[in-house]
């Protein structure tokens, strides 16, 4: 019996990159990611590892209209080594502790106090 795909139906991580980036520690680094989220399609969160990450919302040029990969025989490296298993949708809850979409979430959460939830 052939085992289902378990990315099949679903392309959530082929609709944004996620590029780690440093915590920020003065209030220069903290403006910083207020200027990443004054642009469009741009959120910043803070992963389960207690990493800061980018994201850009943007799909894969090779994401075709059904939401299957058409590059698959020659996807990078990185698309072959993602595990499903871990992914947003077949996962163990959110792949983030705090994700901030907006300038006014995260100037709300600097005000509050800047404090990454514990686990």
């Amino acid at each position: 019996m052939v085992e289902k795909n378990p990315c099949d139906g679903c392309d959530l991580c082929c609709r944004h990159v996620a590029v780690e980036i440093d915590a920020p520690e003065s209030d220069k680094e903290y403006d910083q990611i207020r200027w990443f989220l004054l642009h469009k399609d741009i959120w910043v969160f803070v992963d389960n590892d207690d990493s800061w990450n980018m994201q850009v919302n943007r799909p894969c040029e090779k994401l075709t209209s059904d939401g299957s990969c058409g590059y698959y025989e020659k996807r990078p490296q990185i698309c072959r080594d993602y595990s499903a298993s871990s992914c947003e949708r077949n996962g163990d809850g959110e792949s983030f502790k705090i994700m901030w979409r907006s300038l006014e979430e995260f100037e709300e959460w600097v005000l509050d106090g800047k404090v990454v939830p514990e686990d």
